[in-house]
Parts: structure tokens; sequence; C-alpha cells
């Protein structure tokens, strides 16, 4: 199906980011999602569809390899994408249908500066993801809500 013209996957990214912003009350998080997204953006661009709509998006660090990664939570599905490598840069893209989620904890954890969430997302058909989110009590509550009441969850 040939892609939207006029169609720019940043806009719903930013979209997701300025949920997050006003969520944590901090519009540091919004550009710092930007950041992220311009570095990993080549691997969100083929994600997202025209007709989709970030519920959140989230700056957030795989707690694998300590790289920092962007999680976009869409209507149906979640995608996290990150880069890795110091000379050669590869990118990465996991996405996973939010019907496919068995539930999710919100942990508190430490980050390079200050304390994080450390939420980890249990998935029916592959590992699960472990990333440090901000750890504002909005935020995390609602990071809860689209993976813990996911359907397929429990």
């Amino acid at each position: 199906m040939p892609r939207d013209a006029t169609f720019d996957p940043s806009e719903v990214v930013a979209a997701g980011l300025a949920v997050v912003a006003e969520l944590a009350g901090d519009p540091s998080l919004a550009t710092g999602g930007a950041g992220i997204y311009r570095a990993v953006e080549g691997a969100l661009r083929p994600e997202i569809r025209a007709r989709d709509r970030a519920t959140i998006v989230v700056p957030c660090v795989r707690m694998a390899d300590k790289l920092p990664a962007l999680l976009v939570v869409l209507q149906d599905r979640a995608v996290v994408a990150w880069k890795s490598g110091v000379c050669r840069k590869v990118l990465h893209a996991e996405t996973v249908p939010l019907s496919a989620s068995w539930g999710a904890t919100i942990a508190p954890g430490l980050g390079a500066r200050q304390p994080v969430k450390v939420l980890t997302v249990q998935w029916a058909e592959q590992p699960p993801w472990v990333l440090a989110v901000p750890s504002d009590p909005s935020t995390t509550r609602f990071l809860r809500t689209c993976f813990v009441a996911a359907p397929g969850s429990g």
C-alpha cells in the first residue's frame, strides 16, 4: 500500500511527546524525546502509518544495554526504537500488538542522574521489554493503563 505523501510520522511522535510532557509537568521530556526521535527516526518511520495516533511517546532507556530509546504506544500496538553501535550505528525497532501483552510491572529504579521507574512488559511471543521510564506518578499510571489494561494482558 503506498504511503500518503502528506503524512509525516514526526507529527504522531510530537503529539505523543506532548502527552508525556503534560502528564509529567516537565517540558524537557518532550525535548529529550525529540532528540531521541531524530536519532531513531529511520527505524520508526516504517512502523507508523497514516491512520495511527500515539497514545503516549516516552523517552526511556533499555535496561539490557543502557541505550536511549523511544517507546511509542499507538492505539493498537507498541514500538520501541533505539540505536546501537559505536562505529557502525545500527537502528532497531520492535513492534508488538498490545493484545499480545501479558501484563506489565512498574518498580522503582535508579537512573544515571535521578530516580526512575522500571517498566517491564511481558509479551506472549517475545522476551520482555525492560525500560527505565520517567518516575512521575502520572506517567507511570498512564503506562500501567496502556499495558496492564491492554486486551489480552493479565
